[in-house]
């Protein structure tokens, strides 16, 4: 019979021992992993996997973007030879910003492969943060090299290179952390850590934010059935969708402006499907298609149930613990259930599921839950450990869990290895057309078209134009028309375009191609092209500004009544 262990993390007997253990070492131990797990990328170069060209081709952009003036970029003029594109419109911009400030001081894929490094730091603290409430601290480093290494989290990087979705794991243990404060009503404080980390996750990726959205209240009413407790959590994520609303507003109003066709169907993902197909593969091949990335995903669900199986063998055979910390219990139960479900809905035995829910076939790709699962997976295999160290079966349960870690280290180790490195390729991207989801609904222009062709074109009529400047989202242009005349400039036609006639504005229509179109009368004209604001994106601006007023003042204030309870306790 197993001894009951009581999970509470100890304390540390001197404040020199403490400033060790509780800073110097972590900190040293998170930054050292992520080195080492970015060693491949600083020396081969940043891998070229399935989204590695839009990813580079997009940061690249958006920093030129950011050099062209704009502060918040919407458009991103140099692309489509510079037709431009409104893919900053619709894609989250915080993997961006960060790539971009690298590239302050070396390349464009220098910049992405510290960008990755940062992200794989604050996903490894986040992740200690969490254990800590639970574990002792090497454990719970533990808990973050485990989280840095697991499978699907390093596979996001070099086979994949889904830049936005590795960032993603950044936010949410963050937010588990502030969720589970909240449920035990502990400081109010983690209202605004839970707002500012959800919105963290809004501009980091759009289907994570959104599948994650879907699991926290499950994870909360999990934790917790007070309501007040609830109600803190939800004025919490309503606070940060409010911070994240100058880019989630556009998105919502504006979505009908692109074509968003993508050639995905979620059915075709679900996994545990191609099991020995995947198995009897060339795993992580130098070619990769949309077959190749089914059957890796598949190889890391095995691993990822594998490891879930072995997990839960031990902690059911040690379950007693839960009458020593009922809390501890408590989130170690809500996360082993929300795992569980992670890993049951990306199968076909959850479609009725996918069919319901709106919104959820729009995912693509089933694996994205593991985002979340990896999460589970690395606190509850560092509970395990911990908790068999009062177990008489530990070298049993012990060796079933280490072979499950093993396996799931190979499937990381051959993802690294076998990663695909070609600057070549990545840089060829540049100059590719946008992909179709985000391509305007009014342009069906060849690209190359205007590789080569001075900008703009005479339609119709007969008029002379002198280009004073054609690039950003800035342009000047001197005409002198002889007569009526249609005149097409080179950026594609899309809502916020505006243009002025000698300090008048006019209407901007689209061409038969898609590009921008003035219709002027016989004169001479100063044109001034200009991307600007919508309705929609100024409401989004309004409603963040609104929200980052009431995040301020109400931080303030309760720090305010705080330590005024706290002076008031001590006279």
């Amino acid at each position: 019979m197993e001894n009951v262990l009581n999970l509470k993390p100890k304390s540390e007997t001197s404040a020199h021992e403490g400033f060790t253990l509780k800073r110097v070492l972590p900190i040293g131990v998170i930054i050292g992993v992520a080195t080492l797990l970015m060693l491949p990328t600083f020396i081969f170069g940043f891998p070229a996997g399935y989204d590695a060209v839009r990813h580079y081709r997009w940061t690249w952009q958006f920093s030129e973007a950011l050099g062209d003036g704009a502060i918040f970029p919407r458009w991103l003029p140099t692309a489509n030879h510079h037709q431009g594109s409104p893919v900053a419109l619709y894609y989250p911009p915080l993997p961006f910003y960060v790539a971009a400030f690298f590239d302050i001081f070396v390349g464009t894929l220098p910049a992405m492969a510290l960008s990755c490094w940062t992200s794989l730091m604050i996903s490894a603290a986040g992740m200690y943060k969490l254990a800590r409430n639970l574990l002792p601290c090497g454990y719970s480093l533990f808990a973050a090299i485990i989280y840095s290494v697991i499978p699907y989290h390093i596979y996001d990087l070099y086979q994949g290179t889904a830049v936005s979705e590795f960032w993603s794991f950044a936010w949410i243990p963050f937010l588990f952390n502030s969720i589970y404060h909240l449920s035990l009503q502990k400081n109010t404080q983690h209202i605004f850590l839970l707002a500012s980390n959800y919105a963290l996750l809004l501009f980091t990726h759009v289907p994570i934010a959104f599948l994650t959205s879907l699991l926290l209240p499950i994870l909360a009413i999990l934790l917790t059935r007070k309501f007040k407790n609830l109600w803190q959590i939800a004025c919490g994520l309503l606070l940060g969708l409010g911070l994240a609303a100058i880019f989630i507003v556009p998105i919502v109003f504006e979505r009908e402006f692109v074509k968003l066709q993508f050639k995905f169907n979620y059915q075709d993902y679900f996994l545990f499907k191609h099991i020995d197909e995947a198995f009897n593969s060339a795993l992580f091949a130098k070619t990769q298609t949309p077959q190749s990335y089914l059957l890796e995903t598949n190889v890391m669900a095995v691993g990822v149930a594998v490891f879930f199986l072995a997990i839960t063998l031990t902690l059911w055979k040690t379950w007693r613990w839960r009458q020593e910390n009922p809390a501890g219990f408590k989130l170690t139960a809500a996360v082993w259930a929300l795992t569980a479900c992670c890993i049951l809905i990306t199968t076909r035995a959850t479609r009725l599921v996918w069919q319901w829910l709106p919104g959820l076939p729009m995912l693509f790709f089933p694996v994205r839950f593991f985002v979340v699962a990896c999460v589970g997976l690395a606190l509850l295999s560092a509970i395990a450990w911990w908790i068999l160290k009062a177990s008489k079966r530990r070298v049993i349960y012990g060796s079933i869990l280490a072979l499950a870690m093993i396996f799931n280290l190979v499937i990381s180790y051959l993802a690294v290895v076998r990663a695909p490195h070609s600057p070549e390729k990545l840089q060829d991207g540049l100059s590719q057309r946008e992909v179709r989801e985000y391509r305007p609904i009014w342009w069906n222009a060849d690209l190359e078209s205007w590789r080569n062709v001075g900008s703009p074109i005479v339609e119709s009529g007969e008029a002379l134009v002198r280009v004073i400047d054609d690039r950003g989202i800035n342009q000047s242009y001197e005409i002198t028309a002889r007569q009526d005349s249609n005149i097409v400039f080179r950026p594609m036609y899309f809502p916020g375009w505006t243009a002025e006639i000698n300090g008048e504005p006019v209407v901007v229509e689209p061409s038969a191609s898609g590009n921008l179109l003035l219709k002027i009368a016989p004169g001479d004209y100063r044109i001034n092209l200009k991307f600007a604001d919508t309705l929609p994106r100024q409401a989004g601006k309004i409603i963040s500004i609104l929200s980052l007023l009431i995040f301020i003042s109400l931080s303030i204030w309760l720090r305010y009544q705080s330590g005024k309870s706290l002076s008031t306790h001590n006279q």
